[in-house]
């Protein structure tokens, strides 16, 4: 009974991490599809606002699941000249900031009341992160798929490893071609 799951086991080795290395670059596939929405819609965000630079007035601490974020309150012209005070639509990991200091921000201009901190971190951070991941996925695990461990492969095992012995006693009825009788 345990030398037949040893069979089993051993036996399907060379297929059953395939399967897995393939869900797992298809996993890798899919991140790497979110980073490039993620990419795209960013590049939609910095198309569709106007850059100005705005006034640090007062900061804000916002606690979160991740942790204390920060967000400031900035007075900023918009498109028509008109004052805006305003928090900007994502609170912040780190800033830099102090008040008093100019910023440079996003501006939306179909509503100038939004507008997002112009920092390439915190516009490209993640998906930046995301594409890293996805990448290094993708390559390490198609790495692993093209070049499968000698491991999996009882042909390649030494000839007195447990494999071998498991398998030769399992088919040891089985006769090669030239042991046969010849009637």
């Amino acid at each position: 009974m345990n030398s037949t799951w040893a069979v089993l086991y051993f036996g399907m080795a060379r297929q059953k991490p395939h399967i897995i290395l393939r869900l797992m670059r298809l996993f890798a596939l899919l991140i790497l599809l979110l980073a490039g929405y993620a990419g795209w819609q960013v590049y939609i965000l910095t198309e569709n606002t106007r850059a100005t630079n705005g006034l640090v007035l007062d900061m804000a601490l916002v606690d979160s699941e991740s942790g204390t974020r920060y967000l400031p309150l900035i007075s900023y012209r918009d498109g028509a000249g008109a004052i805006q005070i305003g928090t900007p639509r994502k609170a912040l990991a780190r800033f830099d900031h102090d008040l008093g200091d100019k910023i440079a921000i996003l501006v939306d201009r179909g509503n100038p009341k939004q507008f997002w901190i112009n920092d390439f971190d915190a516009l490209w951070g993640g998906t930046i992160t995301l594409a890293a991941l996805g990448a290094v996925l993708l390559v390490t695990i198609s790495i692993l798929i093209a070049f499968p461990s000698a491991r999996s492969s009882t042909r390649n095992a030494p000839t007195g490893s447990p494999q071998r012995k498991i398998l030769s006693q399992q088919y040891a009825h089985i006769q090669p071609h030239a042991a046969r009788p010849v009637d």
